[in-house]
């Protein structure tokens, strides 16, 4: 995201004209998505002041004749500005003025701590419930936490840290007020009203100095709303968003602490859940809360008297659903595929369950198809993602076909930018195809180029439902509609019959070659005594006719029968010399090769997100291709600059020889001598 430069003028005042004299500036950058939050973060750290010791007061000036500078003291207000700034070229207008104010010292009634408060408070997220007495629902009939709920504040640091989460220290007072504003009144920036109220908090009942142990249930019970099931323990009036969540919570603290329990009873309105031991005393009972999904814990021993003795066999606990959430994270890792066998390993070493392969193989499945979605749904966003790459990608040639039973057959993707840019590249085209590892079964489709720096260029990605001449015909038809046709255009591919067929039928004038290096394994599949890399590799990108017979001497000598082989192959369609098109150095197909391993993860992917990992790689590509041109200053590529330095600096070692034929016809015979030669070295 582009980063946007603004001068702050800091350290001035406001004169009776409202203009802001005496000032020092100072240039910051700051991104579009700014909180008003993050900003006074970065004031505190350029001007090097403390939040607990001053306050600022951040204006800007309208340009509007005769109107007073505006205010910018919430979100809304950064990003009206923010929307301003990004009309101003010269970036010079609409500085921020920054008036910087000591904050007043205070102490609290009943405690010998002084302290200073932080401006910046943030809402805090509240539930609105009442005091109980012991219940079911209320077992230690403690007062919940209301609008007017306990909060805690640092002598150090004010009431919350600069990233606007709650701070907690050591030696903290906390507030408990049932009378207490109610949350909705704090707000963003530095309202002298909702300061005063903070600071009278100390004015009504029952203020508290807690030790650790307070502190810590304090940071609990603000905290008592569950979001992750990844926790160690829990905790009674903890707050979970629906029965099967508290479940998943739960199965986790019995995978983790090795033990299992059973359900006592489960309804609409109540769980209870008891130890597998009947010994044993760990229990737990949860109610719904209100008319919400939520559930309330009401009752909780958390105390164990049962074997620690590793649980042999299956645990109970462990599905592969709650697997597959604790492992979510590792399949999104880069590198090597993760197996079943490795979440086995990893299962046992982190928590000392012993799982089947069966179970790691679906746990797996679900925790890809909970990040990425089901394939089967995935085709259903295939329309809305292609109108939206057309819409915002402009140029972009997409196409969807669907059988005589409206189901998916094939997708074609062709982005805007690798149209327009493939009229810079080789007229050279490599086409390849890989196996996807979803369901019902596809193959992707993909054609591709080299740029003017030896790079890959992405040309168009297609789905088919197989690999036959229909798919083939039907890809190449709608690249062809694309990127069009070319006089001097050459094809690039394996040595599959389909696409030899359909080069012919949709590309008449193209002509079509091998890969050199599907050529060479050919070959060693049928000679496996021979070694013929180097002298078939030779031969094929020889420009001359004479070398590339006499690498085919070279190889006869070896095996007689190679020359007949490898002639029955055509060498117009792999071979320099006798190929009828420039295909440059492009001999094979290595470059859709490594399209091939690139995609080699996301292969597993439905075919929507594999498409928009497409679309973001390519994304990524274009972006980091057009910095480094707008970066240099040759007329070639940085890869053709080389190339040329590296031939200049090859030819200081080679000998140049001029000759000078002088030919003459004789009068009488018209055959002709050569007069005079003339010879020199240079």
């Amino acid at each position: 995201m582009e980063d946007i430069p603004v001068f702050i003028c800091y350290g001035g005042r406001w004169d009776e004209k409202n203009n802001y004299v005496g000032y020092k500036v100072k240039g910051i950058l700051i991104q579009e998505n700014i909180t008003y939050l993050k900003l006074l973060e970065i004031l505190y750290a350029e001007l090097a002041l403390s939040p607990t010791e001053y306050s600022f007061s951040v204006k800007f000036d309208t340009k509007i004749p005769k109107a007073p500078p505006m205010d910018l003291d919430n979100d809304s207000d950064i990003r009206f500005f923010l929307r301003l700034k990004k009309g101003d070229k010269e970036n010079n207008k609409y500085p921020l003025f920054v008036s910087i104010n000591r904050q007043p010292t205070r102490s609290l009634e009943g405690t010998n701590q002084v302290f200073t408060m932080n401006p910046v408070l943030p809402s805090l997220p509240h539930m609105e419930t009442d005091a109980k007495a012991p219940n079911d629902d209320n077992p230690s009939g403690s007062e919940s936490l209301g609008k007017g709920g306990a909060y805690s504040i640092t002598p150090e640091m004010g009431a919350i840290g600069l990233d606007g989460e709650p701070y907690f220290e050591k030696d903290h007072i906390a507030f408990n007020s049932p009378t207490a504003p109610p949350v909705e009144t704090f707000q963003y920036g530095t309202n002298a009203v909702y300061m005063e109220q903070i600071c009278n908090f100390n004015k009504t009942k029952n203020t508290v100095v807690g030790d650790q142990e307070a502190l810590k249930r304090k940071k609990e019970s603000a905290r008592g709303f569950l979001t992750d099931f990844n926790v160690d323990d829990i905790k009674v009036n903890y707050l979970f968003k629906d029965k099967e969540f508290l479940k998943k919570c739960l199965s986790f603290i019995a995978m983790r602490n090795n033990f299992q329990y059973r359900v006592a009873k489960s309804d609409r309105k109540l769980v209870s859940l008891k130890c597998l031991n009947n010994d044993c005393k760990w229990t737990v009972r949860a109610r719904r809360y209100k008319n919400t999904n939520m559930f309330r814990i009401v009752k909780y021993v958390q105390d164990h008297n049962c074997s620690l003795e590793p649980i042999v066999g299956d645990h109970k606990q462990a599905s592969a659903s709650l697997i597959g959430q604790c492992i979510k994270l590792k399949c999104l890792e880069t590198g090597r595929e993760y197996t079943p066998n490795d979440i086995m390993r990893d299962m046992q070493q982190k928590y000392g369950v012993t799982i089947s392969y069966e179970k790691a193989w679906r746990a797996r499945k679900m925790a890809l198809d909970d990040l990425t979605g089901a394939p089967e749904d995935s085709y259903t966003h295939l329309p809305s993602f292609c109108y939206m790459l057309e819409s915002k990608n402009p140029g972009t040639v997409t196409n969807i076909e669907t059988d005589d039973h409206n189901r998916f057959k094939y997708l074609f993707v062709s982005f805007g930018a690798s149209i327009r840019g493939w009229q810079y590249c080789r007229s050279v085209i490599v086409v390849d195809r890989t196996l996807l590892r979803v369901r019902n079964g596809r193959v992707l489709f993909m054609a591709c180029a080299k740029d003017g720096n030896n790079e890959i260029f992405p040309l168009g990605f297609g789905i088919g439902d197989s690999e036959n001449d229909a798919s083939w015909e039907w890809f190449f038809r709608m690249l062809k509609e694309a990127i069009g046709d070319r006089d001097d255009l050459a094809i690039i591919s394996d040595l599959n019959n389909s696409i030899s067929s359909a080069v012919a039928t949709v590309y008449p004038n193209a002509y079509h070659g091998l890969c050199m290096q599907h050529l060479k394994h050919t070959l060693k599949a049928k000679f496996k005594k021979i070694f013929l890399d180097d002298l078939f590799c030779s031969a094929a990108k020889a420009y001359r006719v004479c070398d590339f017979n006499y690498f085919m001497l070279e190889m006869e000598k070896l095996e007689p029968s190679i020359p007949t082989y490898i002639r029955e192959l055509d060498p117009e369609k792999w071979a320099c010399a006798f190929f009828p098109r420039c295909r440059y150095n492009i001999m094979t197909t290595d470059i859709a090769d490594s399209l091939k391993a690139i995609l080699e993860k996301a292969r597993e992917y439905p075919v929507a997100t594999l498409m928009e990992q497409l679309c973001c790689m390519i994304q990524r590509w274009f972006w980091d291709r057009k910095n480094i041109d707008a970066a240099t200053l040759s007329p070639v590529t940085s890869w053709a600059e080389n190339e040329l330095k590296q031939k200049i600096f090859d030819s200081h070692s080679i000998l140049v020889c001029i000759k000078l034929h002088l030919m003459f016809l004789d009068k009488i015979s018209p055959t002709p001598f050569v007069l005079w030669k003339f010879q020199n070295v240079l």
